[in-house]
């Protein structure tokens, strides 16, 4: 017998989920409000890996968007270039 078929099962995970969610966010209330606490944040051996992952984080967002840029224009951009110049195209005035 599978645990999905058992009566309940789905409720029960939906509210041990709930539960686990509700209880973190209870720990990061208490962690960030309470200046006395046992697990400080402002640590700097805790505040540089910190910095290190989210320059990391920004860098490889702006590298994928760059990417995509990249790719939009190769693959979409250039294409209707190419098809704007077959139709109309673009001649020079003749200078008298």
């Amino acid at each position: 017998m599978r645990l999905k078929n058992l009566p309940g099962f789905n409720t029960l995970c939906f509210f041990a989920s709930s539960l686990v969610v509700f209880c973190s966010g209870l720990l990061i209330l208490n962690i960030s409000s309470i200046p006395n606490n046992l697990i400080i944040l402002e640590k700097p051996v805790l505040s540089l890996p910190a910095d290190i992952l989210i320059g990391t984080y920004y860098l490889s967002l702006l590298l994928i968007s760059i990417l995509i840029a990249g790719i939009s224009y190769k693959y979409f951009e250039a294409w209707f270039l190419k098809l704007k110049e077959k139709l109309h195209p673009v001649t020079k005035p003749v200078m008298a």
